[in-house]
């Protein structure tokens, strides 16, 4: 500003306590005799980067009704004030940006918008699930910082270089300071959540949601049941599924026309009045601005529209084995809980190089609806979905650029852009002006769900707890009541998840069975199971001993066998080491099979690695792959025979001369270990009844 006294209009967001100047249109400092004014709404200091934090020293007079805007000078005198009413409320949280430590403004914009997915950050921030997170090092530290990004007492920006290395550790690709992908980076975070947090489903749960527990456990050959898939919130949130079927049509080639996007203005009906003006406003904004755009909603009618088989492309018979003309149809059979939808931004051309692809893109904000794509019986719990979060791509380069995020906030429901440490508010008529990349969708109630006053299930269930605790006679999933709240349809109640066959608590889930379940009042119950159905019904915490007999055998046999595998190796390495460290003694197994192996001999609550498949380490050619590292994982000989008598599978690979296994480093650092220790030492631990563990 100039020499010159000046008087600027200053605004306050009474939301999240922002001061913005009108003739410098940015966010500014909060004076002293501002702050200290009697009738101030809040007690956040607001920084100069727009971000706020709270001083616990002053005291939030929440009985105040009015507060003032105050127009100031250039040296922060207060020239007048007018009277303001506002809302008695501290500002919204999970305003927080990410500090970029280089070239990380893919990983900042990924965090951003996952923190701002419902489903998934109230699980990660519900401190009933911190056990869940204990031992897995990406959930762990994904928790922490989600927790420092929707704290009521925040920091302007975080960091999250250390979250950033525990990813790279396990994802080499990502390794190096290089800008990456956000998207890959999005679907291999996601990938290694689900891995961390994947439990099995065993075959004796459907007969327990049916009351049909075991009793008779002496004839079945394992009491503690054979896993029949795995389950993980990640997939009850992104996963959905598409059905494709395909059938044998006459036609001729007159019938085939290429396919083309067409713009069409339909008007859903089943969107309110105000979304509608909402669309109308949007679609009179692009059609000034973008002549040349596609539309989301065409996209998907394209991607759906029955598909013409034919040439190479052919049906193929099962009965007569030829070829014929035929047609695709696809349909989804399991809508997600959140959508995310992926557009086509980079592309390689006839040289073979990464070219950016800018085409605007027309989305809807809200009212998204599946259900001409979906099959009836999955939509009876809605089919309507809100943008909740995207990831924008900006530059002309496809290996360079910056990216960011837009949000809409859980907490006060307007939308943020997110630029590493940078948080803006923006109007939503400002998304479509964007170049998004990825989009997340969270999918909206039904009607009968979003009902509120004495409709609402969620306030007949809080009505139920205002009662005595003697009241409280049944128990339930603690992470199923956060479902309630953050899920459009949070399914059925998983009591099954710490069940054993018989009905009682599983040994596996015994040591935190306190962390796993608590008590709700029996008409709370009811009326839950009324609604989502699921089970079974427990009004008390049994631990089965026969379950626990069986596990401790387990548990056994995997100790031993893990000693049989160091021993074996041991005693090759001494050998190995004394004939020149030749590779082609060695053999090769997956090594995402042998990190399975690992976590099934070392922790209580995985299963079974299955047989090897090393089927994955040839060519088409039936030759080795020169993949060891990173594909393959050297063992000895004794070893691969151990793991093949035990789990099956093959066929045997050797290492090749010129491979560097790095074998030797890896059992240099075994042996070490081993003489610094006696094996014989190695303690297991198994949870009993009354929360003690068994050595052995």
């Amino acid at each position: 500003m100039g020499a010159e006294r000046s008087s600027h209009v200053v605004y306050k967001n009474l939301t999240n306590g922002r001061l913005f100047c009108q003739s410098c249109s940015m966010a500014v400092g909060e004076p002293e005799d501002v702050r200290d004014l009697k009738n101030a709404p809040t007690n956040y200091h607001i920084h100069s980067n727009g971000n706020y934090k709270r001083h616990p020293e002053e005291n939030y007079d929440s009985s105040a009704s009015s507060a003032s805007v105050s127009q100031l000078d250039q040296n922060g005198t207060v020239r007048r004030r007018a009277p303001l009413t506002y809302l008695d409320e501290p500002p919204a949280r999970g305003l927080t940006g990410i500090t970029n430590i280089g070239n990380s403004c893919y990983f900042n914009s990924a965090i951003q918008v996952l923190s701002n997915s419902r489903p998934l950050s109230a699980f990660l921030r519900s401190q009933a699930n911190f056990w869940i997170f204990a031992d897995k090092r990406l959930c762990w530290q994904l928790s922490s910082h989600f927790q420092q990004l929707w704290s009521r007492h925040p920091n302007p920006y975080i960091d999250v270089s250390m979250l950033l290395s525990t990813f790279k550790s396990d994802n080499r690709f990502f390794n190096n300071l290089r800008q990456h992908d956000a998207h890959e980076l999005f679907r291999c975070l996601l990938t290694q959540l689900d891995e961390e947090l994947s439990e099995p489903m065993f075959d004796y749960e459907e007969n327990l949601r049916a009351k049909k527990p075991k009793t008779s456990p002496q004839n079945d050959t394992s009491i503690l049941g054979s896993t029949v898939g795995s389950r993980s919130v990640i997939k009850d949130i992104f996963e959905g599924r598409i059905e494709s079927t395909e059938l044998s049509l006459s036609m001729t080639m007159n019938d085939i026309n290429e396919p083309k996007l067409e713009k069409t203005e339909k008007e859903d009906p089943g969107v309110t009045t105000e979304v509608s003006k909402f669309t109308r406003m949007v679609n009179s904004f692009t059609d000034t601005f973008f002549s040349t755009s596609i539309d989301l909603i065409g996209c998907l009618e394209e991607y759906f529209k029955p598909a013409l088989l034919f040439g190479d492309n052919a049906y193929r018979c099962e009965k007569c084995k030829s070829p014929q003309k035929g047609t695709k149809y696809c349909q989804i059979s399991s809508l997600p809980e959140v959508l995310c939808i992926h557009l086509k931004r980079f592309k390689m051309d006839a040289a073979g190089f990464k070219q950016k692809v800018s085409t605007h893109t027309l989305f809807p904000v809200y009212g998204l609806n599946l259900a001409p794509y979906a099959l009836p019986e999955c939509t009876k719990n809605g089919a309507k979905y809100e943008l909740s979060g995207m990831v924008i791509h900006s530059g002309n380069q496809a290996e360079s650029g910056h990216y960011t995020a837009c949000c809409r906030n859980l907490d006060d429901g307007n939308w943020y852009t997110f630029d590493d440490k940078d948080v803006m508010k923006i109007d939503p008529i400002d998304l479509l002006s964007r170049e998004a990349y990825f989009l997340l969708y969270q999918r909206i109630p039904n009607e009968k769900q979003r009902l509120g006053g004495e409709f609402s299930l969620l306030t007949k269930m809080e009505k139920n707890w205002n009662q005595s605790e003697e009241n409280f006679t049944h128990y339930i999933c603690r992470e199923y009541l956060e479902r309630i709240r953050s899920f459009s349809n949070p399914g059925p109640i998983p009591n099954t998840s710490f069940l054993c066959a018989h009905g009682k608590i599983s040994p596996r889930k015994s040591n935190n069975i306190e962390a796993i379940v608590t008590k709700i009042p029996g008409s709370a119950w009811r009326l839950l199971q009324a609604e989502f159905g699921g089970g079974p019904e427990l009004e008390s915490l049994d631990f089965c001993e026969p379950c626990e007999k069986e596990l401790k055998a387990l548990c056994k046999s995997k100790e031993m066998e893990l000693r049989q595998f160091a021993f074996e190796e041991l005693d090759f390495f001494e050998q190995w080491r004394a004939d020149g460290r030749n590779p082609t003694q060695l053999c090769v197994v997956p090594r995402v099979w042998h990190e399975k192996w690992m976590s099934y001999v070392t922790r209580l609550d995985e299963v079974s690695p299955g047989p090897i498949n090393n089927k994955e380490l040839y060519d088409e050619n039936q030759d080795p792959l020169p993949c060891c590292p990173p594909r393959g994982k050297t063992v000895s000989q004794k070893s691969f025979e151990m793991f093949v008598e035990l789990y099956g599978g093959g066929p045997t690979v050797r290492c090749m001369a010129d491979w560097d296994t790095g074998y030797a480093m890896y059992m240099e650092r075994l042996y070490e270990h081993a003489m610094s220790m006696d094996l014989k030492k190695t303690e297991l631990y198994v949870p009993s009844p009354n929360g003690d563990s068994y050595l052995y």
